[in-house]
């Protein structure tokens, strides 16, 4: 009889190891985090949440209408369904408050803005800029507002006049002024210039578009267009020269 060892096949030499015949489960199937989850933020969907807006200050046309002005600053990640303004005789009106009256507006860009009558609202009023996303409806800051401040009389009633009917002012220096809002400055040329609703003015130049000063301000002034304050300095060849503190040049 041959050997038992040497006619019956060694059972571990037939039979195929099974750690062999069988793949790595890890070779095989693919890295869950390769195939499903991609890496990187850059597929990341950013999270919405609630507008930032700000209130800007009420100007006044030519035509003496109020120009209420509104920017969003960010517009929390999400599309913008509504900007506006809302009107009420207290700090904090909401839209929901008895007696708030609420005007919607058409953005621009980041800015939005609407013209009302002044016949149309209350003689003193607070008021604030909303936007609104699909997470909700957010604020800006109240501001208020007087008509009786700003229809009583021209602001420079109170400054003298001198020879040829110019007037010298303390903080302003001399300018020449017209019933229609008009003016000419003896350093800064010709401006149209219009109350801020409070003790300040709003003035237009030419070159500098709307720019926002005051008393207590001067020389001094906050330029809307780029939203950087500036310094008069001097004239130079009838030119008046700033310094952006912005981008500390001298323009």
């Amino acid at each position: 009889l041959p050997d038992a060892n040497a006619t019956l096949p060694d059972a571990n030499a037939t039979l195929p190891d099974a750690n062999a015949t069988l793949p790595d489960a890890n070779a095989t199937l693919p890295d869950a985090n390769a195939s499903f989850i991609p890496e990187g933020n850059e597929t990341l969907v950013a999270t919405a949440h609630m507008s930032i807006v700000r209130t800007l200050i009420i100007s006044r046309d030519e035509a003496g209408t109020l120009v209420f002005r509104g920017k969003i600053l960010h517009d929390g990640n999400a599309s913008l369904t509504k900007v506006g303004f809302l009107l009420g005789q207290s700090i904090g009106s909401e839209g929901q408050d008895e007696g708030v009256v609420r005007l919607e507006a058409v953005l621009v860009g980041n800015e939005f803005a609407i013209s009302v009558a002044a016949s149309t609202v209350n003689q003193s009023f607070y008021y604030r800029a909303f936007a609104e996303n699909a997470v909700g409806l957010s604020f800006g800051a109240s501001k208020t507002f007087s008509l009786s401040a700003s229809d009583s009389s021209h602001w420079w009633s109170d400054i003298p006049q001198s020879n040829g009917d110019w007037r010298v002012s303390e903080w302003f220096d001399s300018f020449l002024a017209f019933d229609n809002g008009w003016l000419y400055h003896e350093h800064l040329g010709w401006l149209y210039s219009v109350r801020d609703g409070a003790s300040n003015l709003w003035l237009w130049s030419e070159s500098h578009g709307w720019l926002w000063t005051g008393e207590d301000l001067f020389p001094h002034l906050y330029r809307n267009h780029d939203q950087a304050w500036i310094y008069f300095l001097k004239s130079k060849n009838e030119i008046p020269r700033f310094y952006n503190h912005a981008t500390e040049q001298v323009e």
